[in-house]
């Protein structure tokens, strides 16, 4: 893995750049963005230190501010203390979405003489952003309405997480102008008014650290947190090649962990484009169907990012021109109807404008097409909401001021669709639990539930080799900002390669139902590590089944239980001998 750029480097190339920005330039971001991402003085790539034990550490994202402009027409928070707390959250709510409603309509018909309307908000440039019909999909629509029903009525957090590769992180732009800052500015200006509480969480990562939606996926808990209502998938360069079986296979699974998990989080898989290509009507559009019959029902579907703007003209590679007057798909501007976003409207640096103009940069959607694709996930939110305003009138209904998962039996009993292609997957009754893991890698939002032993842990049959003191590495910050914009604020991405070593690692597993277990490495030559008698569970050495994935990242140490080995009430100790390898450090181990 070629060594990232040493964040000395970076910091010089941010000075420099720095300096030559006009003074107005740090006056408007300032105003902008209210607080810097609490990872930016990260380690270098090349340091160690010693610990006390490896785990995932939350970041706190933070709640960006929306532009006060954004908010001027937005209505008084709440209405007098003569009403009930829920009656005011749910008519400040219903004020701010009608205002939102009557803005998004406005500013995405091509009509110039519009107006807007919040009962006619519908548009095609969002409407068709999704695969699948959403406004006629009414009892996904009322699976949402209800997650966002029982927020009003109970004050709850509304929570929105995102897991995928660096088009998720945000790379290639500000970490700002990423579709869940966006997002969150764009909800907060509907929840805010009503106290609401708004998160939308980015863990996605870049390619840098060789993970793919096949490892990654096992994780959803302790990268999202269970407190997710929300799921948003996007891995869709990585999906090039994995063949549709492999796909329909990973998809559902990402779909059932997330309703399994403590709030039935309703999920969407989200593409950098428009779902047109051949691969899309060869792969995306057949596998995605079945689930979409199978789950729709519980909000599933599938968000394209440049399927809506085609109906405002967009042509990739076509529609608008770069810096150079050329016309191109990378570095080019405009989306068929604005050539920049509604938050750079009033931007007076030339850079800045131009750089919250752009589509795509390299195979990175920009600003503005984060712009079409958080719009039309909040436009489908706002649909929602009409189903959660006629819950919380309808005197028949209950709304339980806590959800509850939904049960493998319940979305149905065969679990996912187990092919050939997908050797790594070694059993049906996978997708019926939600796995367990822990995730050295950044950002995390939740909590482990797979952790590092305990020196005085005697349950642990191994605890006389165990090393207690482990050695960290992590990767510099991403550099894939705009080279104008590395010394603004805000603009740090969040993600981080990690991993932790130690002469003879173990961990504790909860109880496991399949008994498939996996470990990930991070630096080095992970062949190495694959070998026979590295591996132990509860001090017995593991004979490897010989199966890897994510580019050899990941290691399978179980596919599944003997006869009469599995104990679902006891934990178990997975150990690794790292004794003779110097430079292996594990990122991921996770179970079924």
């Amino acid at each position: 893995m070629a060594k990232p750029t040493s964040t000395k480097q970076g910091d010089k190339e941010a000075r420099s750049v720095v300096g030559f920005i006009p003074v107005v330039l740090v006056v408007i971001v300032v105003v902008l963005v209210t607080r810097n991402h609490p990872n930016a003085s990260a380690n270098s790539a090349t340091s160690k230190k010693t610990v006390s034990k490896p785990a995932g550490e939350k970041v706190d994202q933070g709640s960006l501010k929306p532009d006060p402009a954004e908010q001027q027409d937005l209505p008084a928070t709440l209405l007098p203390e003569t009403a009930s707390a829920e009656k005011q959250r749910s008519q400040a709510v219903q004020r701010s979405a009608r205002a939102l409603k009557s803005k998004l309509a406005k500013y995405w018909t091509p009509d110039t003489g519009a107006t807007g309307s919040a009962d006619s908000y519908r548009t095609p440039a969002l409407d068709r952003a999704f695969l699948y019909d959403i406004f006629n999909d009414t009892a996904g629509l009322a699976f949402m309405g209800e997650k966002l029903a029982r927020a009003i009525k109970y004050g709850n957090p509304i929570v929105v997480g995102m897991v995928g590769s660096s088009v998720a992180a945000g790379h290639d732009n500000c970490q700002y102008d990423s579709f869940s800052s966006q997002l969150q500015r764009t909800l907060q200006e509907v929840f805010d008014p009503a106290g609401i509480k708004v998160e939308v969480r980015n863990a996605g990562q870049g390619g840098g650290c060789q993970d793919s939606m096949e490892n990654q996926i096992f994780c959803l808990r302790h990268m999202l947190g269970d407190d997710v209502d929300f799921t948003v998938y996007t891995w869709t360069f990585f999906e090039s090649g994995s063949g549709a079986d492999k796909l329909r296979l990973l998809h559902e699974a990402f779909v059932r962990w997330s309703l399994m998990m403590e709030r039935a989080a309703s999920p969407i898989l989200m593409y950098a484009g428009g779902c047109t290509d051949k691969r899309d009507q060869d792969t995306v559009t057949p596998v995605n169907q079945n689930i979409f019959d199978a789950y729709g029902k519980y909000g599933f579907n599938i968000l394209c990012m440049t399927r809506g703007v085609r109906e405002l003209g967009y042509v990739k590679g076509k529609t608008g021109v770069t810096t150079s007057g050329k016309r191109g798909f990378w570095g080019a501007v405009g989306d068929g109807l604005h050539n920049i976003t509604r938050y750079g409207e009033k931007e007076t640096t030339p850079e800045r404008r131009y750089s919250l103009g752009v589509m795509f940069r390299n195979w990175h959607p920009g600003p503005l097409a984060f712009q079409a694709a958080s719009d039309a996930y909040a436009m489908r939110l706002l649909a929602a909401l009409d189903h959660a305003f006629t819950l919380l009138e309808s005197q028949a209904t209950t709304i339980r001021p806590k959800p509850s998962a939904i049960s493998a039996t319940t979305l149905g009993p065969n679990g996912c669709h187990v092919t050939e292609r997908a050797d790594f997957w070694s059993d049906e009754a996978l997708c019926d639990s939600v796995p367990v893991c822990a995730n050295h890698e950044l950002p995390t939002y939740g909590k482990a539930q797979i952790t590092y032993a305990k020196a005085k842990d005697t349950a642990n049959p191994m605890h006389d080799r165990f090393s207690e003191s482990v050695s960290e590495w992590q990767a510099d910050p991403s550099t894939l900002i705009p080279r104008e914009e590395r010394g603004m604020p805000g603009c740090a991405h969040y993600d981080f390669c990690r991993g932790f070593r130690g002469d003879f690692m173990t961990y504790k597993v909860p109880p496991l139902k399949v008994g498939y277990i996996v470990m990930c490495f991070i630096v080095g030559n992970k062949a190495d590590v694959s070998g026979d008698g590295k591996f132990f569970l509860d001090s017995k050495p593991l004979v490897l089944p010989g199966i890897s994935f994510s580019k050899n990242k990941c290691i399978v140490l179980q596919e599944r239980w003997a006869k009469g080995q599995q104990n679902t009430d006891a934990a178990h100790y997975v150990s690794v001998d790292l004794t003779t390898l110097p430079n292996p450090h594990v990122s991921h181990v996770f179970g079924v």
